[in-house]
Parts: structure tokens; sequence; C-alpha cells
């Protein structure tokens, strides 16, 4: 349902800016801050990249509309307890877990002066996924940081054990834009469940992306 609706609304924009003169096409590059949701574990933030090319349909006034394509890296770490038998204590580990996506946002903006405010749906599409399971906390990084966790490769599908594929979410974002160059800083809130099942206790978290993003898009064209 949502990626019928994301559908309709991207053609819809889409249609209308093509048929305005003023178009600009560039490149878009940045990094992600991003954690999960809607999950009972606590969670930490993990940092990516993104890049892509967007453009820039310029409507009436000050609107325009803002569709993109860029490489998206998601994540989050999760702090899970495992009950050890062989011992009688309960552990506490970490799992680190990176996402790469394909996103594809429309964003509607308004621009005042310099600065701009923008909003609007995106798809993300995994492209791929690891998990990196480690004891403990900072020693725990550690561990990961130097390519000695237990690495696990996600799997993505509709069967049990496999994580969503397709994510719908909503972006806000806001910035300053200047002749070429845009600066702006995004929030996006991931609508779609993860159903991500953790290693340890082999349970299913409905757990939803969410993140900030800072981006300098660079736009050439009329």
């Amino acid at each position: 349902m949502f990626k019928k609706v994301f559908f309709v609304m991207a053609v819809a924009v889409l249609t209308a800016g093509i048929a305005q003169a003023e178009v600009r096409i560039g490149a878009r590059m940045g990094f992600t801050f991003t954690n999960a949701y809607d999950t009972d574990f606590d969670t930490g933030l993990r940092m990516g990249i993104q890049f892509g090319v967007a453009a820039d349909f310029a409507l009436k006034g000050a609107f325009s509309i803002q569709p993109g394509v860029v490489y998206s890296q998601q994540g989050v770490k999760l702090k899970l307890l495992h009950y050890n038998p062989d011992n009688d204590r309960e552990m506490e580990y970490t799992d680190r877990i990176r996402l790469n996506y394909v996103q594809i946002p429309v964003y509607a903006q308004f621009k005042v002066s310099k600065f701009y405010v923008q909003a609007g749906p995106y798809l993300g599409i995994a492209t791929s996924g690891k998990s990196k399971l480690s004891e403990g906390g900072a020693i725990g990084g550690l561990i990961s940081a130097l390519g000695l966790a237990d690495e696990e490769k996600i799997k993505f599908g509709n069967e049990p054990g496999q994580m969503n594929r397709f994510e719908f979410g909503l972006g806000f974002g806001a910035g300053f834009a200047f002749r070429v160059v845009q600066l702006g800083m995004n929030y996006n809130l991931g609508l779609t469940s993860l159903n991500y099942t953790e290693r340890l206790n082999n349970e299913t978290m409905k757990m939803k992306n969410k993140g900030v993003t800072v981006t300098v898009t660079l736009l050439f064209g009329k």
C-alpha cells in the first residue's frame, strides 16, 4: 500500500515539475546519524555516509520539487542481554547493525530568500546489511573495530528470520540554498517495520529506522 501511494505521489509531482522550464540537476553527499525506534531494547547511534544525485524542478513562486536517488547507510546499535548457563550469568552484548539502502526521496520545498524548508515521502530499498555481535560495550566496540566480532550477513525477504527489504518513510528538512550549493539537514522517520530477528534470543522486533542526515547538494542548470 505504501509503495503504491509513493509511486502515485512521485509521478504526480514529477509530472508537474517536468512541465516547468527551470530544471537543475546535480550531486548530493553527506553523513547519516541513524538509530531505531519502536523497540524495547536500548539503542545507540550509528554514523554512515550518503551520496547520489538530486534534481530541482522550479514551480511558481518560491516552491520547487526535489526528487533524488541516493545510496544511504543506516543502522543502529542494539544492547542485548543473554543468559549464559555455563557461568549462570546474564551477559551484555552489542549488535551493531549496518543497513545499506537506495533511497528515493521526493520533497516539496519552500524557499524564502536563502532559507528553505522541505518535506515529503521517501522509498528505501535495502541492498545489503550486516550484523556484528560482540560481548560488552566499549570493549565490544574495540573488538568490532578490529574485525573480531561475530559477523553475519542480513537476509532480506518475507520469510521467517528475514528482514523487510522495502521501507517507506517521511522526511523533513531545512537549510540554506545559494546559487549552486545547498546546505541542509534532514530528519527521516521510517514508517515500515523492519522485522529484524536478533541472533542471541531469536526474538523478532518491529523496529523502524530514524535518523538525521547532513548534506551538501550541488545543483547546476537554469
